[in-house]
């Protein structure tokens, strides 16, 4: 037989609502992200495997502070397609417009309780947008 629902009770059970100032408690059994600086600066950010690697860990830091939405991950998997678009086919360009999104995202969503971890996010996004940059292949020269 058919439940009726409140809508607006679904839609918080859903995506809860957290008051302003306060991030939303983390599942039961998570832990908190344990996040070095080894595991920051010794990426190689030029490369593709440096640009996943760090991906991989702000999705870590981004599952245990907000899984309570999901709108981060669409930003994640955009820079990872642009990314590998530009490793597939050798085509120059930079990551920078594509982690202009989830940079706000993340300063949107910082609260006292996840500053340290957000920053550390923000910082990676940086060093991915600044560091990986394809050039173009050389050409002989210009021709006049």
């Amino acid at each position: 037989m058919p439940t009726v629902l409140d809508l607006d009770a679904y839609r918080n059970g859903k995506n809860p609502i957290v008051p302003e100032g306060l991030s939303a408690p983390a599942p039961a059994g998570k832990t908190p992200p344990r996040i070095s600086d080894a595991a920051i600066w010794s990426l190689d950010y030029t490369t593709f495997e440096g640009v996943v690697a760090g991906l991989l860990t702000i999705r870590t830091i981004c599952d245990y502070h907000l899984h309570f939405n999901e709108e981060w991950k669409h930003y994640l998997l955009v820079l990872l397609d642009k990314a590998y678009s530009l490793h597939a086919t050798d085509q120059s360009g930079d990551l920078v417009q594509e982690t202009v999104p989830l940079k706000g995202y993340l300063a949107e969503e910082t609260s006292p309780a996840n500053r340290k971890e957000m920053e550390i996010a923000v910082l990676m996004l940086d060093l991915i947008a600044r560091r990986y940059v394809r050039s173009a292949p050389a050409c002989g020269g210009k021709g006049t």
